[in-house]
């Protein structure tokens, strides 16, 4: 009863807030549950799925492979996917998503019996997975947030994630190294599914027959926007490699595991700390200043990610990793909120979507392009030299979002 009441008085509090006033608190409570479980579930053993390769006899160059196929083939699902989206609607796109990638996670384990076929399979999975439930996820909170205070709303979305992930690759990284990595794996594909179960009962955030407007968008004004999405694709990338890299050349004799389940533990907490005061803080400033936050933000992270080539023990590991979460955090919660305004605005959220995850896939495949070719020309003759000048380079590549200019945060936006 104790434990009852105790979550009933968590639901009061956020239904109190009045957090996205455009759809009911049931309904988003049911997408919260949901998405929380499904962080639980990726987090508990997919940070991990490099490491278990390349602990199974995969070389850097054969996962550095694997990434190219994975973001290769998913360019391809976006349009496809959006297309489908745009006619049966997001929540069963979201449905779409968790169980597409419950069958990714058990091919995984199966590479020892079929080889790199389980592979390629898994990343077919994935990659149908992740971009049917990214644009749903994204075209849902985009639709049903309130604009006044948007920031705390994400910044709320992102407790519940933060809080999920400070604990999750702990018990995962545990599982792996004390457990059968199979297991874990395993209970991992089971949680997604149970992540699904929530979505079966909401209804009315289903809607349908979305129009892609070609000709009406903005495509002059949203230029930045997409060029900007260069730089997303190596902050993705960078973190990606990061297990790969930790376990190659840090922590070579533990296998890499609890290393990379205490990293992102410590990234997960710091931005839970910064993450609802950051939210409050933009929606009390004016357009001006939020545009100097996502500057900031911006260099932040660009400061992070160059942090993280020159780890080389636990204790420099733990320092990246809390200046990475507190300044991703800022940065995920100030771009989210210019890129769900810019989508209100554009006339057509879904065509909006495809090309933000078109362009994204795509800066992922070009960031991986230019790590396989900084370690294969090997330019240092060194591999954990060249590895760590590929996060150089991509320090270089996130200053590349300071070219974006989201509506909300452009002048024109003072003077209204």
């Amino acid at each position: 009863m104790q434990r009852v009441g105790l979550i009933q008085t968590i639901l009061d509090f956020i239904r109190n807030k009045h957090l996205y006033r455009k759809a009911s608190f049931n309904k988003m409570s049911a997408l919260y549950i949901s998405r929380v479980l499904r962080v639980v579930a990726l987090n508990l053993s997919s940070v991990f799925i490099y490491i278990y390769l390349y602990n199974n006899g995969s070389d850097i160059f054969e996962i550095i492979g694997f990434m190219l196929f994975y973001y290769g083939f998913r360019m391809f699902t976006v349009v496809p996917m959006g297309v489908i989206l745009a006619k049966i609607g997001s929540r069963k796109m979201l449905l779409l998503g968790n169980l597409l990638q419950a069958p990714m996670l058990v091919l995984f384990t199966l590479t020892d019996k079929i080889g790199i076929k389980a592979v390629i399979l898994g990343m077919i999975f994935k990659a149908f997975g992740e971009v049917s439930y990214s644009l749903a996820h994204n075209i849902i909170f985009s639709e049903v947030k309130n604009r006044k205070n948007s920031g705390k709303e994400i910044g709320f979305m992102m407790i519940f994630e933060k809080i999920a992930i400070v604990v999750t690759p702990l018990i995962g990284a545990l599982m792996m190294t004390y457990l059968n990595p199979r297991v874990t794996i395993w209970v991992s594909s089971v949680l997604l599914v149970v992540a699904s179960m929530p979505l079966f009962v909401i209804k009315g955030l289903d809607k349908k027959g979305y129009y892609l407007n070609f000709r009406g968008f903005p495509w002059r004004a949203y230029n930045s926007i997409f060029f900007g999405q260069l730089g997303r694709g190596f902050i993705h990338i960078s973190s990606a490699f990061l297990p790969v890299f930790i376990a190659s050349f840090v922590a070579v004799k533990k296998g890499g595991y609890g290393i990379v389940g205490i990293s992102s533990s410590i990234t997960a907490f710091f931005g839970l700390v910064v993450a609802f005061l950051t939210g409050k803080i933009l929606d009390k400033s004016d357009c001006h200043k939020q545009r100097k936050v996502f500057k900031a933000s911006v260099v932040l992270v660009a400061l992070g990610v160059l942090m993280t080539g020159a780890i080389k023990d636990d204790l420099t590991i733990a320092i990246t990793s809390a200046i990475f979460g507190f300044a991703m955090t800022i940065f995920a919660i100030v771009y989210s909120k210019g890129r769900y305004d810019a989508a209100d605005k554009c006339g057509s959220r879904v065509l909006y979507e495809i090309i933000i995850h078109l362009l994204w896939s795509l800066s992922c495949f070009i960031s991986t392009v230019v790590l396989y070719l900084i370690l294969k020309l090997n330019p240092l003759d060194n591999l954990e030299l060249n590895s760590r000048l590929f996060y150089l380079v991509s320090a270089v590549g996130v200053l590349s979002m300071l070219f974006i200019t989201f509506p909300l945060y452009r002048k024109k936006e003072l003077e209204s």
